[in-house]
């Protein structure tokens, strides 16, 4: 209004509160491993509630009962079965393909509009392995998806694998010949896997020109004289290094009969320069280290490097201080079928893969070498920020007085399948495996002893936050101190890891009070998966005393001397949750789910020598001598 003036028309307008759209943590995509799913709104003081299915229809009234809900008529009211609050700071773990369709409420406020998010889950495509290239037959081909559960289909005829095709199972197939296989994964509720391939081809069908060396020949000099072709070395010792030119070959006579030792300074018996490619190979030769006496290698190959050395003895040499088979710096060398040997130096290796993208190491012995002087150190392989392949290779950690069969410094998708490995006999500190904080590694179908050591023995030593360990048997060896794994982090880290310990033998070679399959330093280990796996002569523990904190484990099979456990953390417990009522299962001798204790003196819940179960009868009847067996779930 104004003075003088008319007063105005009254206008209005009406201001609704609305809740505002909720928000996922992951945008609707196409995924291969399961996510954890959260949502959230920029209104404060709301709450989430959400329903799986794209056709999902709801309103947040439908959490709260009717007005006019009629118990007398209707019964006891209760929210949609399908609807779903999420409370705060907690997520949706989605495995499998789902549609989620969430909306934000808050009292006095308007329903947020309804926010859907679609997430298809994949199964992980096949990884073949070895890579496609010229093989030596036969060997196995190994194949895995990331996707746990997920069945395999291959073919070895070039054809597409369809669900009606083979099942893959471990150790993996035997490749005799040139063969194409081509491999799918699929699994229940996910999208099934796109197809891999990889062809094996024969190295007999590579064609090369052949010449043949003089009795006594200088090979460096027929090397430099040709372009490309094999060179056909006879018998004899050649004190020579040898440099090889690629497209320029080495064939012995006889790999006993042929020997290659260093000569040069640099006291290396054989160098690879950059940019060989694989068809450039060594073959049927002894090679070893020379000309230097503190230290000496058999094989070097140089950055950008990728020959091919097959059936050859290689021997590290006899330097007083540092002696290497080989010293592999290359890209992807193959390493095939070969007897390794580290030699005698105070430190002593049979490979070191030093900053090498992807060497494959199949088929071979190797051996660390062997020197007993005080702090002499010895490695079957060591690998050093790269991603080799080990398949089906013989691996032993040499003799000194700290020895490991295999190492991992800095070094990620490290693939260890298929292997024999050992560590010391006689040493003071002896490791199958170690994987250290900055590694990632896939350890699986692997035969891994600790070795017999005056102080401590290892299966497998773990740093790392992300290791997968299956379908092993490991040993933690004979020594004081024995562990079947040693998973070793901060005692109260909370980092997020990803361990995963599934379908395994853990035992250990001795009944001291100083063995434990697994041995966890971390008591928050609650990301540690223990799922599957058997357990022999852990004298004091299955899991050392602590690890109740491992909220994963599912199945526990313990055998003989272990009876201990029953009554220590983590404590085990029957299917219903409850504590100190052990379910007992006679006639139970097969590893089924449970815990199984086989080959023990008594179980008896009284503590007796008398075979009472869990409602005390008296069973002795039921069980005339021993073994008595006992199943329970860890919870």
């Amino acid at each position: 209004f104004k003075s003088g003036w008319l007063n105005s028309e009254i206008e209005s307008d009406h201001y609704v509160l609305k809740v505002g759209t909720p928000i996922f943590s992951v945008p609707s995509g196409i995924y291969t491993k399961k996510q954890e799913i959260g949502i959230t709104t920029v209104t404060p003081l709301s709450q989430i509630i959400y329903a799986f299915g794209a056709g999902s229809e709801f309103e947040c009234g439908d959490l709260h009962e009717p007005e006019d809900w009629d118990e007398e008529e209707s019964g006891p009211w209760s929210p949609p079965e399908n609807l779903y609050v999420l409370d705060s700071g907690h997520t949706i773990e989605v495995k499998e393909t789902k549609t989620i369709r969430a909306m934000a409420c808050r009292d006095g406020w308007e329903d947020s509009s309804v926010s859907t998010n679609y997430i298809e889950m994949k199964v992980a495509t096949p990884v073949i392995v070895p890579e496609s290239d010229y093989h030596v037959f036969p060997f196995n081909a190994v194949i895995t998806t990331e996707t746990e559960g997920a069945t395999i289909k291959y073919t070895v005829n070039g054809s597409e694998p369809g669900m009606s095709s083979a099942n893959y199972s471990d150790p993996g197939i035997n490749i005799t010949g040139k063969t194409v296989v081509k491999a799918f994964a699929h699994k229940d509720g996910l999208t099934p896997s796109e197809i891999s391939s990889e062809v094996y081809f024969d190295p007999s069908e590579m064609v090369h020109d052949l010449y043949e060396l003089p009795g006594e020949g200088n090979i460096q000099e027929a090397i430099n004289s040709i372009v490309s072709g094999v060179i056909l070395i006879p018998e004899g010792t050649y004190h020579q290094t040898i440099t090889i030119k690629n497209g320029v070959s080495l064939r012995g006579v006889d790999t006993d009969l042929v020997i290659i030792e260093g000569s040069n300074p640099n006291g290396t018996g054989v160098i690879f320069p950059a940019n060989i490619t694989a068809d450039t190979f060594v073959e049927n030769i002894t090679i070893r280290g020379g000309g230097n006496s503190e230290e000496t290698t058999g094989i070097y190959i140089s950055s950008n490097s990728s020959p091919t050395i097959r059936n050859c003895i290689v021997y590290g040499g006899d330097g007083e201080e540092i002696t290497t088979a080989i010293l592999n710096n290359g890209l992807t060398p193959r390493i095939i079928e070969n007897d390794i040997y580290g030699g005698t130096g105070k430190i002593s290796t049979g490979i070191i893969n030093y900053s090498s993208l992807r060497p494959l190491i199949m088929g071979n012995i190797v051996h660390g070498g062997i020197n007993n002087s005080a702090g002499s150190e010895s490695a079957g392989v060591e690998n050093l920020y790269s991603s080799p392949h080990l398949f089906n290779n013989t691996i032993y950690s040499g003799d000194s007085e700290d020895a490991v069969a295999i190492s991992n410094v800095g070094s990620n998708n490290v693939k260890i399948f298929g292997n024999s490995i050992f560590g010391c006999s006689g040493c003071n500190y002896s490791y199958g495996i170690i994987v250290d904080k900055d590694s990632q590694a896939f350890i699986a179908n692997n035969t891994v002893h600790g070795g017999e050591a005056a102080f401590e023995s290892y299966g497998i030593t773990n740093y790392s936050t992300s290791l997968s360990i299956s379908n092993n048997t490991v040993s933690g060896g004979k020594a004081p101190l024995a562990v079947g794994v040693l998973n070793h982090r901060p005692t109260h880290s909370s980092e997020s890891l990803s361990i995963n310990l599934k379908n395994n033998i853990f035992f250990t070679d001795t009944g001291n009070e100083g063995t434990f399959c697994i041995y966890e330093t971390n008591t928050n280990s609650k990301f540690t998966v223990v799922r599957n796996n058997n357990f022999y002569r852990c004298k004091v523990f299955a899991l050392r005393d602590g690890t109740v904190h491992i909220t994963n484990v599912t199945t526990l099979n313990t055998y003989h001397g272990m009876s201990l456990n029953r009554n220590l953390n983590p404590l085990f417990v029957d299917e219903t949750g409850s504590t100190g009522e052990i379910n007992w299962r006679p006639n139970q001798p097969s590893l089924n789910n449970g815990l199984n204790l086989y080959n023990d003196y008594y179980f008896p819940v009284d503590g007796s020598l008398i075979p009472i179960d869990k409602e005390w009868n008296n069973r002795s009847t039921d069980f005339p001598g021993t073994p008595w067996w006992i199943g329970a779930y860890e919870m």
